[in-house]
């Protein structure tokens, strides 16, 4: 009997510091966000006649909430794509909206008002003059724009291979991660430490990629896997101009990625890249519509000089901001209609200076006079940039209310740790006072039979 009494006893005793060990761990990782408490799971052992012969440990469990995590990563990955997207765009808004100095709406506007004061005095060269420096104030104004937006989608773009090889490194390690825990639960094991470092890093490749991950650890970026049980596969970024594209190298060939299903940091700035390149394509179209229809008026007159046919802006065939033409004086700006008009006709300065009120110029704003192109331009693009900041910011309140949530389940508690150790440490203290009893009955036996 006090044989079976030391023996169920120290069952107890295993059991007691199993569970203080677990204790230990979970105050050690308190401040941990990427743990979760653990607790030991107990079982009665059963004797003969299913009476209690002590108790086991069958294994150590850790409080999850899979679908939160799921959730935390879409969270996450929308938080990062519109950051990185808003970040972006508002570099570019700084360009189109600069705190100081004119607009390029403004120089469009500055350059009709020099026609307009043109055309009252055609001799004056202080104005001819104004006209020429309202030109090439608007052709510093959308090369400064476009050279912008370029080295701001060129910057963007230059950082994404840093990304790209982070996501790949986290591929590598959630393949080994997923061997070590298939390793550990078929020895019975669930491995829970194993299991958080995985979630951690599935949250990681969903803010930088946009990648979903399942239970078992597949990780796949719209669709085509990037990790699939132990094996990882290479994320590859090609970039050619403002043109990004990716792909997943599998063991059969490369597969592509679509821009649309990447979500994440590298998403936001795909994204951005683009919307900063259509800003500058739209830009550069309407600045060049209003040079093309400056340009077809102005050769229609004539200077003082009695000269005709002379652009004032070299646009380029391919699109791009435009130059004043070198070639042009003052005295050549054809502010006359006809060559008997000089030097007191202003009437083709005058058509020169209502081309502000003329519609269609720039094909792509067929009803809108260039002024309210440029503020159509200027207020969409403004939109997306706004609409970016409230997702993000939406999206980050939904993940501090997720993850708070997830901590309440899974995160430790001090409070409820130092209970539980108290309890503990009572339950070994009790058994080891029952080995004691146990012990002590033994040699009083011993010393009877003697």
């Amino acid at each position: 009997m006090s044989t079976g009494m030391i023996s169920i006893a120290q069952t107890g005793v295993n059991a007691a510091q199993e569970a203080l060990a677990t204790i230990s761990s979970n105050i050690a990782n308190a401040s941990n966000p990427n743990y979760s408490a653990e607790s030991v799971d107990l079982a009665a052992i059963t004797g003969p006649g299913g009476v209690g012969q002590g108790v086991e440990v069958t294994g150590v469990s850790a409080a999850q909430l899979p679908f939160i995590n799921s959730q935390i990563s879409d969270a996450q990955s929308q938080e990062s794509y519109n950051a990185s997207y808003a970040q972006l765009t508002q570099i570019g808004q700084t360009f189109l909206v600069p705190q100081s100095g004119q607009n390029l709406g403004a120089a469009i506007q500055n350059l009709f008002n020099a026609f307009t004061n043109l055309s009252a005095s055609p001799q004056d060269m202080s104005l001819r003059q104004a006209v020429l420096s309202a030109a090439q104030s608007l052709a510093q104004q959308s090369q400064t724009i476009n050279n912008g937006l370029a080295q701001t989608e060129s910057n963007a773009l230059a950082g994404l291979p840093s990304v790209i090889g982070q996501v790949n490194d986290l591929a590598t390690q959630m393949a080994q991660i997923n061997t070590q825990i298939q390793s550990a639960q078929a020895s019975g094991s669930s491995a829970p430490v194993l299991v958080d470092q995985r979630n951690a890093i599935a949250q990681n490749l969903a803010s930088l990629v946009g990648a979903t991950t399942d239970s078992n650890g597949n990780v796949s970026i719209g669709g085509a896997p990037l990790v699939s049980g132990s094996q990882s596969f290479a994320l590859e970024l090609t970039v050619s101009g403002t043109n990004a594209s990716l792909q997943i190298k599998l063991p059969q060939g490369a597969l592509a990625v679509a821009n649309s299903q990447v979500g994440g940091e590298v998403g936001g700035t795909i994204a951005a890249v683009s919307t900063l390149s259509q800003a500058a394509a739209q830009i550069n179209g309407l600045v060049d519509a209003v040079a093309n229809a400056v340009n077809t008026q102005q050769e229609a007159g004539y200077g003082l000089s009695g000269s005709t046919g002379i652009p004032l802006f070299v646009v380029p065939t391919t699109g791009g901001p435009i130059q004043v033409n070198p070639s042009l004086s003052a005295a050549q700006i054809g502010a006359a209609q006809t060559l008997a008009g000089v030097p007191g006709d202003g009437s083709n300065a005058a058509a020169m200076a209502a081309l502000q009120n003329s519609t269609g110029l720039d094909a792509s704003f067929p009803g809108s006079t260039p002024g309210q192109a440029w503020s159509q331009i200027t207020a969409a693009f403004g939109a997306q940039v706004q609409n970016a900041s409230q997702q993000q910011s939406q999206a980050q309140d939904l993940v501090q209310s997720l993850q708070q949530l997830q901590s309440s389940v899974s995160g430790v508690s001090i409070n409820e740790q130092l209970t539980m150790l108290l309890q503990y440490q009572n339950a070994l203290e009790a058994s080891g006072r029952a080995i004691a009893v146990g012990l002590n009955l033994t040699q009083f036996l011993i010393s009877n039979l003697q």
